[in-house]
């Protein structure tokens, strides 16, 4: 969010300030994708995976899902799933990735 909060301020101050702050959030979303990588298997990660392949806007996946977009970021980048919504995150990111949910299910003990 601060990310977020941080550009609109740059953006209002003019192109110099936007142009100066850009490559800093594109060195932060990059951190945090090598982050994610290095635990695939948790749900965090593959739900950001499945967003990020999707051809689906951010704001339509948030409707699918019943959250805000808020919450969305939260989910993405710290993991905090709100309890009504974990099982449409779950099939969501299941459903994009279909092979990572087959995985998952054998580490179960399922099928």
């Amino acid at each position: 969010m601060l990310a977020a909060n941080s550009w609109r301020v740059a953006v209002n101050a003019g192109a110099d300030s936007a142009n100066r702050l850009m490559p800093h959030l594109q060195a932060l979303e990059a951190t945090r994708g090598a982050l994610l990588k290095r635990m695939p298997m948790s749900l965090t990660a593959q739900f950001d995976q499945a967003c990020a392949e999707s051809s689906l806007p951010e704001p339509v996946i948030a409707a699918l899902l019943g959250v805000t977009g808020e919450e969305m970021w939260e989910i993405r980048n710290r993991g905090v799933i709100p309890p009504g919504a974990l099982p449409r995150v779950r099939a969501f990111a299941d459903t994009a990735n279909p092979i990572d949910a087959n995985r998952d299910k054998s580490l179960e003990g399922g099928q």
